[in-house]
């Protein structure tokens, strides 16, 4: 499922409009990201978890180079269903 089809399904749920819905959608993701900006996890119960995690720094090898890289550490968004 693409983007728009999942704001027309949506919004035929809802009975709204498509901008109704993907205006929901909006706020939804904006209330995701700012929780998991600050560190706060988001559980929604019988659906999942999701939490950001700090990934640590690891040294990778370009195959065709054979060139050594450190990859410096970051936040992975990490989902676990139920």
């Amino acid at each position: 499922m693409n983007h728009s089809s999942f704001i027309q399904t949506l919004s035929q749920r809802l009975g709204v409009t498509p901008a109704d819905a993907q205006e929901k959608v909006d706020a939804l993701i904006a209330v995701f990201k700012e929780n998991l900006a600050v560190g706060n996890q988001i559980n929604i119960s019988s659906f999942g978890l999701f939490d950001m995690q700090l990934k640590k720094e690891q040294i990778i090898v370009d195959p065709t180079t054979k060139k050594k890289m450190l990859v410096p550490p970051r936040l992975e968004l990490k989902f676990q269903g139920k």
